[in-house]
């Protein structure tokens, strides 16, 4: 990278500063681009009190030091007193919106990063929303202490520093990039990048992307949205050509299959499914990588072609029992289920021993296995005593209706009759845990009915498993005790769901609207679920997904008190899009005295997932002002809400805010109570950790003590599992499987759970156990690589190569960019002398390694002292 000669620095500011106003500037630099800085500045004015701009027209080189300009910019902002940067390129535009929001943004908290979204135009009036391109997201407005001055990488390094000092949040306002608005631009600017970077080191997905536009998803701008002045076509480049000499060179392999993930994760499974074909355009015969096509396939919305894909693999080589798994989920995914069982039952046969391909098979039949049988699959999610009546009359359509109960609450009689009510021939499911006259209660009801009864207390994830697992029709929904369905919330689900739709995302009011307590509270917590919330700020929850999902993304975590919901719909949402349905809407039973109204605040404050959040990452004050911040926020949106929406009058309103602020303070209240319980635990757990040698016999209970201050921080349950085996392996070693179990029964999805018990069960030279328990976290999470990868090597080290192989290749699928399943698969082929297969996956893992090992060397040399800095 060549040094820049002298700079060409212009400051010039806008507007005065008034009394209170934090000042903005605004910083950007220009070359190409240079007559398009009239109309960015038109466009920022409104918004900024002046700007620094850098002239590189003269850098004399073909790609100046990006550091450099970026440390030039910032020093003249400094110059000009800035309070607060906005970063902004003479190809973009910001939202027309910003400039009636800054002065709020920046009057706040002066430890706030907003960031916007990026919008690649790709043509004048749409912009591209699919995959990747519909997520960017840049800091864009931000405190000036907030820069960085060692990010030293030479292209797309970072303005901002890592810090825990400063809470990251979303503007909800849009930055409008013009550059990629044409085919020419989109092809040059790949072209340029690609020159520059030819290794692809400083951006690991690649260029090639930049101008593919094979399955993309445009979207017209929002007539409330926009950006002034208007888009003006000219025809030009805006920027540097590709040099003549340059050496041009698609992306790798590696870059290709990162490229594929980030889109396959973000929806964007139509171009991923183009990319990967392209890969195996030019590797024939690669059967593990022709799964990942399927896959896409699948994901894609294409089961049928993911059926053909899979044939072909299979025609290939016909113990591939991961293809016939690909195979059934297509099946399953088009409503056939019989071929789908037929598919698991060939599988079945090459790998007789696999739980997750038997957990599958039943899955397939929709229960038609024995729901009666003592080892029916339902049973595992409850410990302790359970019962199950069948009612005569339950109903055979194709949406399931889970509702759930604790301890037999009177209300739920509502929400069973609200179910029956919704026609549809649905399927009604009660699960009840925690004892209690349920029979009795729901006695007018039980012959339409099928009840389970599970005498200890269920979490809700535990719950919700129970009745997917006990119920047979195509499309799952839930319903909570303290909830009534409204008319047409059956009905609104299955016009989307036989229209496509994977899963559906419900609206919620309160039961007793007019009740002032009861409005409170329905407009802190379900404002963003209201049925006239726009779409675009609705958040997708009351999920009913295809059954289909849960054998591709896995189940609710089972052990957590709050947040079982978030945690499945984030599986859900990277694959599939969850469609906002504001007509599908049931009520909520809030509190409706005052009295209430504070206790359910602070109770569900003192569960508030927030905590657990921050607590661990953030000094305590800080957590405490982020938490406000949090709060304070949530608090104006709910009275906008309660204003804009609740129909009441003035003085009502009045009352109503009075009640939201009070509270707010409760909720301020729980957190800080639950909190501090974390903290206590985390500072037990610092100290067990420093007393272990010393004194082992403190370090455990302490320890121990933790985790029963917050039982729902699975990290601490794996400190614990650790400290135990430290103090005593083989008088501890029960302890520490079960703590284990405990931690991934919290957090199915996180991989050091797993990770942890896997290596316990490895050490201990109990494969069998290792195999039985990866199996299991296979079931829960199955998109999870690492849970094959234990699997694989399980099953490996008991000689099961079928079953290993099996789980190598959902490895895999699950991520194909990561070195570690093609290295598996390697070894696993030379184990069965399959060195036809091991070649492919030989060639493919040496070349990840050594361009691993380059792009390392490359970062280390560049951000050696000296050299690019200012």
């Amino acid at each position: 990278m060549e040094r820049l000669p002298e700079l060409q620095i212009e400051t010039k500011i806008l507007r005065r500063t008034r009394r209170g106003e934090k000042r903005i500037i605004a910083l950007f630099s220009y070359r190409y681009d240079v007559h398009l800085v009239p109309d960015l500045i038109r466009n920022i004015a409104p918004s900024v009190h002046g700007y620094v701009a850098l002239d590189d027209r003269d850098a004399g080189v073909r790609f100046s030091s990006e550091p450099k300009r970026r440390f030039a910019l910032l020093d003249a902002a400094r110059s000009l007193g800035a309070d607060w940067i906005l970063i902004i390129d003479p190809d973009e535009r910001v939202d027309r919106r910003l400039a009636k929001m800054i002065p709020k943004m920046t009057s706040g908290p002066q430890n706030i990063i907003w960031s916007f979204r990026i919008r690649e135009m790709f043509t004048p009036q749409a912009y591209r929303d699919d995959g990747l391109w519909g997520a960017k997201t840049r800091n864009t407005l931000f405190p000036i202490a907030a820069v960085s001055d060692f990010d030293m990488q030479e292209l797309h390094g970072a303005w901002i520093r890592r810090s825990t000092a400063f809470e990251q949040r979303n503007a909800d306002l849009d930055v409008y990039h013009l550059r990629m608005a044409t085919q020419e631009r989109r092809r040059q600017r790949r072209l340029t990048y690609a020159a520059v970077d030819p290794e692809r080191y400083m951006q690991l997905l690649g260029y090639d992307y930049l101008d593919d536009e094979r399955g993309m998803v445009l979207k017209t701008l929002p007539h409330d949205r926009g950006f002034e002045p208007p888009f003006v076509e000219d025809g030009g480049l805006w920027a540097m050509s590709a040099a003549p000499a340059a050496r041009i060179v698609p992306d790798h392999d590696r870059a290709r299959l990162i490229y594929v993930e980030r889109m396959r994760t973000q929806r964007g499974g139509n171009a991923a499914l183009h990319a990967m074909r392209d890969l195996l355009g030019g590797k024939r015969g690669d059967t593990d990588l022709s799964e990942l096509s399927a896959r896409l396939a699948l994901e894609a919305g294409q089961p049928e072609l993911a059926i053909e894909i899979t044939n072909a693999t299979l025609a290939a080589e016909p113990d591939q029992a991961h293809a016939l798994v690909t195979q059934a989920l297509a099946m399953m995914m088009t409503g056939r289920d019989h071929d789908a069982a037929a598919s698991l039952e060939r599988a079945l046969d090459t790998v007789p021993e696999s739980t997750w391909l038997r957990h599958l098979a039943a899955a397939s039949q929709r229960g038609r296995d024995a729901l009666t049988d003592p080892d029916a699959a339902w049973r595992r999610w409850a410990k302790g005593d359970a019962r199950l009546h069948e009612g005569a009359k339950v109903g055979h359509g194709d949406l399931a209706i889970i509702v759930i109960g604790y301890r037999a609450q009177p209300e739920l009689i509502h929400a069973v009759e609200s179910a029956l009510l919704q026609g549809e021939d649905a399927e009604v499911v009660v699960v009840n845990s925690g004892g209690g006259p349920m029979r009795q209660l729901l006695a007018p009801y039980l012959d339409r009915i099928r009840l389970i009864e599970v005498q200890d207390r269920l979490r809700v994830g535990a719950a919700r498993n129970i009745g997917i697992d006990a119920s047979r029709a195509r499309f799952v929904s839930f319903l909570a005790g303290d909830c009534r369905a409204l008319p047409g919330w059956a009905a609104g689900r299955l016009r989307r769901h036989r229209a496509g739709a994977m899963a559906v995302a419900s609206a919620v009011v309160a039961e007793e609207p007019r009740n002032l307590s009861s409005a409170a509270s329905a407009f802190i917590y379900h404002r963003t679920r209201h049925p006239r919330t726009p779409p675009d700020d609705a958040r997708r929850y009351g999920l009913s997904t295809a059954r289909v999902l849960v054998a591709m993304v896995g189940y609710f975590p089972p052990d957590t008190f709050l947040g079982e919901d978030s945690a499945f719909n984030a599986l859900v949402s990277r694959i599939f899009p969850l469609e906002w349905a504001p007509d599908v809407a049931m009520t909520h039973r809030y509190p409706t005295t005052p009295l209430g109204l504070l206790r359910d605040h602070m109770r569900r404050g003192m569960r508030n997932p927030l905590h657990i959040k921050h607590v661990a990452e953030l000094p305590w004050p800080d957590f405490v002002a982020k938490m406000r911040n949090q709060l304070n926020t949530g608090l104006t949106d709910a009275r906008d809400a309660v204003r804009d929406w609740g129909g009441f009058d003035p003085i009502r309103l009045r009352l109503i805010y009075r009640l939201q602020r009070a509270a707010n303070r409760a909720n301020e209240r729980g957190i800080l109570r639950g909190a501090r319980n974390l903290a206590l635990a985390l500072d037990l757990m610092k100290q067990a950790r420093s007393a272990i040698e010393n004194d082992p016999a403190m370090a455990v209970a302490q320890a121990r003590s933790a985790v029963q201050l917050a039982p729902q921080y699975w990290r601490l349950h794996v400190d614990l599992a650790d400290i135990l085996l430290i103090d005593d392996p083989l008088e501890h070693l029960e302890e520490a499987i079960g703590v284990l179990q405990a931690a991934h029964g919290l957090a199915p999805g996180a991989e050091p759970p797993a990770t942890r018990l896997h290596q316990v069960l490895m050490e201990q030279n109990r494969p069998a156990q290792a195999l039985s328990e990866a199996e299991r976290a296979v079931i829960l999470a199955p998109t999870v690589r690492l849970h094959h990868v234990h699997a694989a090597k399980a099953a490996r080290a008991l000689g099961n190569l079928a079953l290993a192989r099996l789980h190598a290749h959902a490895g895999l699928v699950a991520a194909a960019y990561h070195l570690q399943p093609h290295i598996l698969l390697k070894d696993l082929y030379t184990d069965l002398g399959r060195e036809d297969l091991a070649k492919a996956r030989t060639a493919m893992s040496r070349d990840f390694s050594k361009r691993h090992a380059s792009r390392t060397a490359h970062l280390a040399k560049s951000a050696a002292p000296g050299k690019t800095s200012p």
